[in-house]
């Protein structure tokens, strides 16, 4: 009889919008904090400090809508949003998009567990009951993420919708017991395996090797910055302390990592000097790499595979369960034979301006849309049209 009444309460719960800036996080914070513990989302990309510090960093101007699901009072699903108008198949439209970038790594519409079907009925209504937008982007979702069910509703309720393919990130599932760490590397290619030893002794021979590790930002973490920056990716200015509100973003998550003793930096020395370097989280039993940088002078010994090889032997020791990459699938990455995940970019498109966006980004495609971009600016520079809603995540992967 008390499950009977809990699932008709569910059936019914209420829905919520609340805007402002990155403040309307915090006021919640405490409650969707709460809600993640009672659910499946437990990375940190789903958490509300996380959500603040890309608004910080990337959307500071911007408008945060928090569309929220509640029963009995209780949040029960919750889906952080910005608003701005921006350049979508070539025209202006009004956009509602997912508050993250290709920096924050994942997204998804966040509920508690068992209430999936009615948290999102009921976040889609509250999206429904907010004015003034033209298109709703939820971008780097998993592909079974609630997400794409709300996505999926709207359509049957007659709106326009569509899906592309998102990142595919590789992931390693880690063994336990004794020789986990040989069965991990055995099942390697043996070429590989053999290039892997040929390249330890030769980085060797520059002076001794260990692997470093560090649970706070201080000195590791600008010492991670300087050596990225000395690459290919200063070159490039897609290094994080090229871009300032990548820096701030980064800064960030690394204090609230260092607070909750989630920051787990990591240096392959050679003679005293880094020779690669991670920067990433420890999160219960899983390690989610976020940034990597290589000494590129020490190329030949691939220190940058040296140095996973390193890392998984301390965190299978430490019975760590899985080693997320993140990311884009790069050959680097192939190479340690994971497994993938794939993740999805989801649209619903409303009204006279989503219809014609949606036609002329995904039915037409984007010939139209920059033809009329152009004649719209007469020659003058245009703005760009970034599905992460800002400049600065468009070029920067997890590499």
């Amino acid at each position: 009889m008390f499950a009977d009444v809990i699932c008709a309460d569910l059936q019914r719960p209420s829905a919520d919008v609340v805007s402002g800036g990155v403040e309307v996080i915090h006021q919640l914070a405490n409650e969707w904090r709460a809600l993640l513990e009672d659910s499946h989302y437990d990375e940190p990309f789903y958490r509300p400090e996380w959500i603040a510090a890309y608004v910080r960093a990337f959307a500071p101007g911007k408008t945060v809508v928090v569309a929220t699901a509640r029963s009995n009072g209780r949040l029960i699903a919750i889906l952080p949003l910005v608003r701005e108008t921006a350049f979508v198949g070539g025209i202006p439209a009004r956009k509602l998009r997912a508050a993250g970038n290709v920096h924050t790594c994942r997204f998804d519409l966040v509920h508690r567990n068992h209430v999936g079907d009615t948290a999102v009925s009921a976040i889609w209504n509250a999206l429904r009951s907010i004015p003034g937008w033209d298109v709703l982007e939820l971008s780097n979702v998993p592909i079974d993420g609630a997400a794409g069910d709300l996505v999926r509703l709207a359509r049957t309720q007659g709106y326009a919708a569509h899906v592309t393919r998102g990142i595919t990130s590789p992931y390693l599932s880690l063994p336990h017991g004794e020789g986990s760490f040989e069965n991990l590397v055995n099942r390697l290619d043996t070429k590989f395996r053999s290039n892997l030893r040929r390249r330890l002794r030769k980085l060797q021979m520059s002076g001794p090797v260990r692997l470093v590790s560090a649970k706070t930002a201080d000195e590791h973490l600008a010492r991670f910055y300087a050596l990225e920056r000395a690459g290919w990716k200063g070159t490039d200015r897609s290094a994080v302390a090229c871009n300032g509100a990548t820096r701030q973003f980064y800064d960030e998550v690394a204090e609230q990592a260092q607070n909750s003793g989630q920051l787990c930096l990591y240096a392959l020395e050679c003679a005293g000097r880094a020779a690669a370097m991670y920067y990433g989280l420890r999160c219960g039993a899983r390690y989610y790499l976020l940034k990597t940088a290589y000494d590129e002078s020490l190329r030949e010994c691939s220190p940058g595979q040296v140095i996973t090889h390193e890392v998984l032997r301390a965190l299978t020791a430490d019975r760590c369960s899985e080693f997320d990459f993140l990311g884009v699938h790069t050959d680097w990455k192939r190479d340690w034979a994971p497994r993938l995940r794939p993740h999805a970019n989801w649209y619903v498109f409303r009204g006279p301006v989503g219809h014609i966006v949606h036609g002329l980004r995904f039915r037409l495609g984007g010939v139209i849309g920059r033809r009329l971009r152009r004649w719209t600016y007469k020659g003058a520079a245009a703005p760009s049209d970034t599905s992460a809603g800002d400049p600065s995540g468009t070029r920067a992967m997890h590499s």
